[in-house]
């Protein structure tokens, strides 16, 4: 005879039947407290534990102990659209708590196939001329990649959403380099906003013999430049030392 359960008694109605066996719409599991006695429970939504019965009978995707619906979890225990749902303390039978998928709170995420938000990046703010704009999008001439997936990494049944629901980390976004864009960046030792030969930053953006490159800083009482422009280099040719001989 194989148990599935023992909870000290015959009776019924328990979760647990008298012939050791889980009954439908319960949940089971072995006593932490080192008994190895069999605590049940009812799947019941909402009473504020997320379960799930081993019959497959109740299946709720989060429970945050009331049947109010347009709070994240509905009055059936379902992630609605455009929320994210997590187990507190991150296990079986903890209470849900449900947040909106929002542009800004630092994790990248689709919120669902209904009235679906699709970001292409968070960095944990709503500005714009960042790299990540304030609608969650990746602006021109920037990339932007993952540096905190601690939210990924949570056990599946613990992170839920509606269908289709994806959540990734924090982005962190740094403008890519393009030769010509007026931005000296990465390996680039010069870009003046163009990609002609023969004026002391080549078409490739490396320095060309005989010039010297720099950008141009405004002076003290020059208005500051606008937002996220271009700062390209101005050359010009050296002047060649003369000999100590001409001194």
């Amino acid at each position: 005879m194989v148990e599935e359960c023992d909870d000290g008694n015959d009776a019924d109605g328990d979760g647990c039947s008298a012939v050791c066996a889980i009954q439908g719409g319960f949940y089971c599991k072995q006593d932490d407290h080192g008994t190895f006695r069999s605590r049940c429970r009812e799947v019941v939504c909402p009473d504020g534990t997320r379960d799930t019965s081993q019959d497959g009978s109740r299946i709720e995707m989060c429970d945050d102990g009331n049947s109010q619906d347009g709070d994240g979890c509905s009055a059936t225990c379902t992630v609605e659209d455009g929320h994210i749902c997590s187990g507190e303390g991150g296990k079986q039978g903890a209470k849900s708590r449900c947040t909106k998928v929002e542009c800004g709170d630092g994790y990248r995420e689709t919120s669902g196939e209904v009235f679906m938000t699709i970001e292409e990046c968070d960095d944990a703010n709503d500005q714009d001329q960042d790299g990540c704009s304030s609608r969650c999008t990746i602006e021109e001439g920037f990339e932007c990649k993952e540096v905190d997936d601690s939210r990924r990494n949570l056990k599946p049944q613990f992170t839920t959403g509606p269908t289709g629901f994806y959540s990734g980390g924090r982005d962190k976004c740094s403008r890519k380099e393009v030769c010509g864009d007026g931005f000296r960046v990465g390996s680039e030792t010069c870009d003046d906003y163009n990609t002609q030969d023969g004026d002391g930053c080549s078409a490739t953006c490396t320095l060309e013999d005989g010039y010297k490159c720099s950008a141009p800083r405004a002076s003290a009482d020059a208005p500051p430049p606008l937002p996220n422009a271009p700062l390209p280099d101005v050359c010009v040719k050296r002047t060649p030392k003369k000999p100590k001989s001409e001194l």
